[in-house]
């Protein structure tokens, strides 16, 4: 397996191998060029860890923290830069970054002795690698739900001078202006593909290799995103569109770039809540479609919390919002089942109190299900992995893990222990839900 120590040397090489191969080239078009190619890639062609989005995002990292850095130079409008010639070995050191990561993560595992290890492991595993988070149809609906009522959404512009439905409209733009960029781009090159068929039918020599190289060379068909640009595909103000941007573009770090590879592969990217990257110019990149829908939530959660009004209202929407969608959820597949959500009941505080009529510590029930003699008790807990968690540090992943899991069944158990022992619930207001019928729960 080797040491943590040569894993480490090992992507820190690979790191700066591919600094030197990228130099020639502008950033963001080579980024342009390796996103296109991942987009158009067939699965079967490639090795399955190469073209991923975390893959993307860790090469547009190390090579913006270098620009950033080193302020390297950069071809002239109209040099003759040879993107084809470079971008296969580029590609290659894409590759055995990721694998060379991936074994640095192996080995830090090893020497792992804690009980979490396995689940230390996953933990940064998902963190590291998965960006596809969830279907984005799917996360429209919830950001929706979750930001689009009046109360949440005036906190939202008030907060951070924005909607979120604002926010998704400039994500909108940039995925549109950069689809109509490479649409643009295909359609050149079907009518090249048009253009060698008849040039081989009349026995024509045609240089393609110099059409390929002009079509890949030609500056003018990379998405280059303003907050102009923007604001004119969504329809906002230029104030809006560049308060979000704003938002959303990343504070790189000072560390060297093959430092960035190396945290990059302990979980730690400073592109998981700002995705964008912003040029010297004022234009914009995103190096992957799936980095941008998946970190609204999150970042707008983090800039809520800086305001309390603001992040009890949420926090407050956001669990009823749950609460609402498991029981929901649930019900289609049990029909005609009774439903009962966000009640409170009763308990006893001590041994003392022995008869439901003297219960008298109260407690919260997230949802019950009633279905001819079942009972389905439901716990939603509105929470989150801290970050921490998320990059495989074993205190912080219990305290999460005991909150978001452990709570929740201890609170599930306890209204399952009262509807078997007591036969029923006894609510707040006095009332008995009568569940001496129930046979499961």
């Amino acid at each position: 397996m080797g040491s943590v120590e040569s894993a480490e040397q090992a992507v820190t090489a690979t790191a700066l191998r591919l600094l030197e191969l990228a130099t020639p080239y502008d950033t963001f078009e080579l980024v342009a060029l390796l996103r296109f190619r991942f987009e158009q890639i067939e699965p079967a062609e490639e090795p399955p860890g190469l073209w991923s989005a975390a893959t993307m995002e860790l090469v547009a990292l190390i090579l913006s923290v270098h620009d950033q850095q080193d302020s390297p130079r950069e071809p002239g409008p109209g040099a003759p830069v040879d993107y084809a010639e470079g971008i296969e070995t580029i590609v290659a050191a894409m590759d055995e970054l990721i694998s060379a990561g991936a074994v640095l993560m192996l080995a830090t595992t090893t020497r792992d002795t804690s009980s979490a290890r396995q689940l230390s492991f996953g933990s940064v595993l998902r963190e590291v690698f998965v960006r596809n988070l969830a279907y984005p149809h799917m996360v429209d609906d919830s950001l929706t739900a979750l930001f689009d009522e009046p109360l949440v959404e005036g906190h939202c512009q008030r907060v951070l001078g924005v909607t979120v439905s604002q926010i998704r409209a400039v994500h909108a733009a940039i995925r549109d202006i950069y689809r109509q960029v490479w649409t643009d781009r295909v359609e050149a090159w079907t009518a090249l593909a048009n253009e060698v068929a008849e040039a081989a039918e009349v026995d024509q020599g045609f240089d393609i290799d110099a059409h390929m190289r002009a079509l890949a060379e030609d500056r003018s068909a990379y998405p280059h995103t303003s907050a102009v640009t923007v604001a004119a595909q969504s329809g906002l103000a230029i104030e809006t569109a560049q308060t979000v941007l704003d938002l959303f573009t990343a504070s790189l770090p000072t560390d060297p770039p093959a430092q960035v590879a190396l945290e990059f592969f302990r979980g730690v990217s400073p592109l998981r809540m700002r995705p964008l990257l912003r040029a010297e110019d004022g234009s914009y990149a995103l190096a992957h479609s799936a980095l941008f829908i998946h970190a609204i939530r999150e970042q707008i959660e983090a800039q809520l919390k800086t305001d309390n009004a603001a992040w009890n209202a949420y926090q407050k929407h956001r669990g009823e919002y749950l609460e609402a969608s498991c029981l929901r959820l649930l019900a289609a597949h049990l029909p005609g089942c009774a439903a009962h959500s966000g009640f409170d009941y009763l308990i006893p505080e001590n041994d003392a109190e022995q008869n439901p009529q003297d219960f008298t510590k109260r407690v919260e029930g997230d949802g019950l299900l009633i279905l001819d003699d079942v009972a389905f008790v439901v716990e939603a807990k509105a929470v989150a992995m801290r970050a921490p968690s998320r990059t495989g540090k074993s205190g912080p992943l219990w305290q999460d893990l005991r909150r978001m899991v452990t709570e929740a069944a201890e609170q599930g158990h306890r209204m399952r222990e009262r509807i078997l022992a007591d036969g029923g619930l006894r609510l707040v207001d006095g009332t008995w839900l009568d569940l001496s019928y129930i046979r499961e729960v």
